[in-house]
């Protein structure tokens, strides 16, 4: 695939919609999602790329994943895609992978550790408490793995914005 436009159009729409399952009962949330009006008003701003969250730090995906235990109603992702590309507008998707609250609570053992043995802090404890997970731990890292094959397996997604979260420090 040539990259070009990658490199060419620098000025993207974020699409900072998330998912995680209280956002359903609010106004304006996940039952409210119109890709073609999102598509509508990305177009006018002149936007012709876009990025889309698929896993954000709170570890709730916006595509069903055979490898998540917790499911979207509707598979969003594929929604924006398909109404994106049907207008020629680009979608990488963003995948977070180090900070995955839904796999820290549910996985403490993937948890990123503090020489005391404590999970690790940072700026993301108070938002995301539990979040921080070891991209080195053999079953964290399948799951990442997993899910991104099955981004790009499923989905036409232009490119994949992998956030990787690593604070290196002695402390951990």
């Amino acid at each position: 695939m040539a990259a070009e436009w990658l490199a060419d159009d620098l000025w993207r729409a974020h699409v900072s919609w998330l998912t995680p399952p209280w956002v359903g009962n609010t106004d304006g949330g996940r039952a409210a999602f119109d890709a073609r009006e999102w598509l509508n008003r990305i177009e006018r701003a002149h936007y012709r790329s876009l990025i889309f969250y698929t896993k954000h730090h709170d570890g709730y995906c916006t595509f069903r994943s055979r490898y998540s235990r917790l499911q979207p109603e509707r598979d969003f992702l594929g929604e924006c895609v398909e109404e994106a590309h049907r207008r020629g507008v680009r979608v990488l998707a963003y995948y977070s992978s180090c900070l995955d609250q839904v796999s820290g609570r549910e996985h403490a053992g993937w948890r990123v550790l503090g020489r005391d043995g404590n999970p690790a802090e940072g700026w993301f404890s108070n938002l995301w408490p539990g979040a921080y997970v070891c991209i080195n731990n053999p079953d964290y890292r399948s799951l990442v793995l997993n899910q991104c094959a099955e981004l790009l397996e499923r989905y036409a997604v232009d490119g994949l914005w992998l956030d990787v979260f690593s604070p290196h420090t002695a402390d951990n």
